[in-house]
């Protein structure tokens, strides 16, 4: 079965080889490698075409336009041919064994599967490895983070990566995978998640914090959650802009979690001032 890998960039001159490397040499060889261009200005484009020319697997696309990131998985996955799909990033990595262990998954029926993964420096040395949480806290937080695999029936069902959504794309579409699929996790570390300066989720943490908290907020009054989950979802929110520094917000959410359960923020703020 064919596995549909996306990886969109733009000026990603610096780790791409890296990045397609990883892909290419995986365990499981049946596979598609659909690079997404979005305008790069620097090596990006002859780095990819070359790896093109060697290797049939390999997808070279260049976006007339700047679509970013949500666009560019959309061109990506609209001429996808597998029959699962998984996305990366020019600075991150694959370890050898990341697709097999994804569809090995797969196939026991589960239609989303996500990993542990390890975070590393611009040298690429490990700094620590994340433990993803269950799904069912996905509500408070992104626990998918970086290291996925869906099926093709999960792509067909939710459709497009909302592109009004820039940043908080991958976030938006794994709630919406959750209200309708089975989403499972893998306690082993199978990608390697690449924290530096010039990356994306870096350079705009703070404005991605306040944007994924918003989010939340509006998904709440929408959706039908239990009380549990939308109590346990304000009170994380608050801690979430605290570690963000927007005071004021913490403070708006605190209002918000206090007049959904009292009782609740009393006991969960006595638990943290007790450790």
């Amino acid at each position: 079965m064919k596995v549909s890998v996306v990886l969109p960039v733009y000026n990603g001159e610096r780790y791409i080889r890296q990045s397609i490397m990883s892909v290419l040499g995986q365990t499981y060889s049946d596979f598609e490698l659909i690079i997404v261009d979005d305008c790069s200005a620097d090596a990006t484009a002859e780095i990819a075409t070359d790896f093109a020319r060697l290797d049939s697997r390999v997808i070279y696309i260049r976006n007339e336009i700047n679509k970013k990131l949500p666009g560019s998985l959309n061109v990506g996955f609209g001429v996808a041919s597998g029959d699962f799909y998984t996305w990366t990033s020019d600075d991150n990595l694959l370890k050898p064994n990341f697709l097999e262990c994804m569809i090995d998954k797969l196939k026991e029926g589960v239609h989303f599967v996500y990993s542990d993964y390890d975070i590393i420096d611009e040298a690429g040395q490990v700094q620590e490895v994340k433990s993803v949480e269950l799904s069912d806290l996905l509500m408070s937080f992104n626990v998918v983070g970086a290291s996925f695999m869906y099926t093709r029936d999960v792509a067909n069902t939710i459709g497009r990566y909302d592109e009004t959504l820039f940043l908080l794309e991958d976030y938006d579409y794994w709630v919406r995978v959750r209200e309708s699929f089975s989403m499972q996790r893998l306690n082993i570390s199978l990608y390697q998640y690449r924290v530096h300066k010039e990356a994306l989720s870096s350079r705009r943490f703070r404005q991605i914090e306040v944007m994924s908290a918003k989010y939340i907020l509006r998904r709440l009054r929408k959706g039908e959650y239990s009380k549990s989950e939308r109590r346990e979802s304000l009170f994380m929110q608050i801690l979430r802009m605290r570690r963000a520094g927007c005071y004021f917000r913490a403070a708006g959410y605190f209002c918000h979690c206090l007049l959904a359960s009292p009782v609740y923020l009393i006991s969960r703020i006595v638990e943290k001032v007790s450790r």
